[in-house]
């Protein structure tokens, strides 16, 4: 996983990583069937939550996260199509459970 070997706070945790993962969509196959294969999708969603966090630009990502930014880059623009919106709603929803949310007076720009 790059130069990183220990947990420093920024990746996601186990759990955070099991309710994530079940809202990724299927990976696609290579049409060609010989492409380097991708980054894990673990991995390559904890790079595109630190571009999205730090604003540090992909090509940064080869030299600490992962081997192939674009890669990274890549599976962002597949996820753009609604995994973040279903991320913030299933946190919503999770937050309405904990504390509850008087949603008669609740905006929110997704």
């Amino acid at each position: 996983m790059g130069l990183i070997d220990r947990d420093d706070g920024w990746r996601l945790p186990g759990w955070l990583w099991k309710l994530i993962e079940v809202l990724l969509p299927e990976r696609p196959a290579h049409p060609w069937a010989c492409h380097n294969l991708r980054a894990p999708d673990r991995q390559a969603m904890n790079a595109i939550l630190l571009v999205l966090r730090t604003e540090m630009q992909w090509d940064a990502l080869n030299s600490c996260v992962v081997r192939s930014p674009s890669s990274a880059h890549r599976q962002f623009q597949e996820r753009q199509a609604g995994v973040f919106h279903e991320i913030g709603r299933h946190g919503l929803l999770d937050l309405e459970k904990t504390v509850g949310l008087d949603w008669s007076f609740f905006a929110c720009d997704m």
